[in-house]
């Protein structure tokens, strides 16, 4: 599996990261949106132990969300299976919450897709909010030239 030392951060509109961070760290800034807009901004979103309350990190299920969300850009489909594959212990009723929330087709499909390709206890849920969104297939060609073909 490819080790992406890249830090990812997420936001609602377009910021520039400081210099001083990015000659740091390896980071990149996106705005893409999971969650349908009338979904609070703070779901599946939590401060780290004894952190800055004002610092948040995804919840296990949300970043696994983020992560499917980048399926064909900087995450090819072999890697996410082994991912999905080694996470233990989502809490399926965020999981609930978070997949009701989630309007990206993508990103719903290629849980129920990889989900029931695993066999994880959660497979039935997330094709139940695939399901929710239409029988239509999504498909792709990452831009390593891969298909991404989820019903």
């Amino acid at each position: 599996m490819a080790f992406d030392e890249v830090l990812s951060l997420w936001g609602d509109r377009p910021k520039a990261i400081p210099a001083w961070i990015a000659q740091r760290f390896p980071v990149r800034h996106q705005t893409t949106r999971i969650l349908e807009k009338q979904a609070h901004a703070s779901l599946g979103l939590k401060p780290l132990p004894a952190g800055d309350p004002r610092v948040v990190v995804s919840s296990p299920e949300r970043a696994m969300l983020e992560m499917l969300s980048d399926l064909g850009k900087t995450q090819s489909l072999a890697d996410a299976r082994r991912l999905m594959e080694g996470l233990g212990g989502l809490r399926t009723k965020v999981l609930d919450q978070l997949l009701a929330r989630t309007d990206r087709i993508k990103v719903v499909r290629a849980a129920a897709h990889l989900a029931a390709d695993l066999d994880l206890y959660w497979a039935k849920l997330a094709r139940e909010h695939s399901d929710r969104l239409g029988d239509s297939r999504w498909i792709a060609i990452s831009k390593a030239g891969e298909r991404l073909d989820l019903r």
